[in-house]
């Protein structure tokens, strides 16, 4: 039998397969269909089987765990998803949405790290320690190791994330009939000091700044597409 997210994945699997699954990252179902569902109860239900079970047909801690970050990283981009779709989208959304969007890279970053060396990261340790005794390497390590071996991807959007959570609001300009215009990725650090927009005589580029849907929509579709070509790839 040949299940699919449509009709045997759960009632979010299902939305997210009509949302973008389908069209922008097919490779996530196939994944699924190889590595998910042997691991789950199915026909009977849709859970994941016991440690017993899962012995007999040769998987363990590091499959389920794999599994586990896998349908993770789904849920982070459908909440991505739900927010680029919105009819009003903000500064608060772009907040919200690129943290979802990062989320989904360090989820994604660990899955490909964790199946591609396999037997080196513990299945249940996801933070790294602060103590200096020998201990287990972790989720965090994996994704670490991996943004360290492909060049940091992505960083453009991360680094744009990080400066809405810990560092100042970048300056916005209020636009006729309601709406805003942000930095872009590009040149956020350039207008750090919000005088060079707001100041007596400022002048800024116009192509300089964009809606946060604008800034959003561009940020999911580089995440996508990099996770899409990653799982092909990577995993399959």
């Amino acid at each position: 039998m040949i299940y699919t997210l449509a009709d045997h994945g759960d009632p979010f699997e299902q939305g997210a397969w009509l949302s973008f699954v389908r069209a922008e990252f097919p490779s996530y179902e196939r994944f699924w269909q190889r590595h998910v569902v042997p691991l789950s109860n199915r026909p009977q239900d849709i859970q994941l089987k016991s440690d017993a079970d899962l012995g007999k047909a040769g998987k363990g801690d590091e499959d389920v765990a794999i599994a586990q970050l896998h349908y993770t990283v789904l849920r982070h981009l459908y909440r991505a998803r739900q927010i680029t779709e919105s009819p009003v989208v903000d500064d608060f959304a772009l907040f919200v949405g690129l943290s979802a969007l990062v989320g989904a890279q360090d989820v994604g970053f660990e899955v490909l790290q964790r199946y591609s060396h396999r037997g080196q990261y513990d299945p249940w340790v996801e933070g790294r320690s602060r103590k200096s005794a020998p201990r287990a390497r972790s989720g965090q390590d994996a994704q670490r190791d991996w943004k360290k071996a492909n060049a940091y991807p992505l960083q453009a959007i991360r680094e744009y994330r990080n400066k809405l959570i810990h560092g100042r609001t970048p300056p916005a300009f209020v636009i006729p009939g309601g709406g805003m215009l942000m930095p872009t990725f590009a040149v956020v650090d350039k207008y750090c000091d919000w005088r060079k927009v707001t100041g007596a005589g400022a002048s800024v580029a116009p192509q300089d700044f964009e809606s946060p849907a604008k800034i959003l929509g561009r940020a999911w579709n580089d995440t996508v597409e990099y996770l899409e070509a990653a799982w092909q790839r990577v995993l399959l």
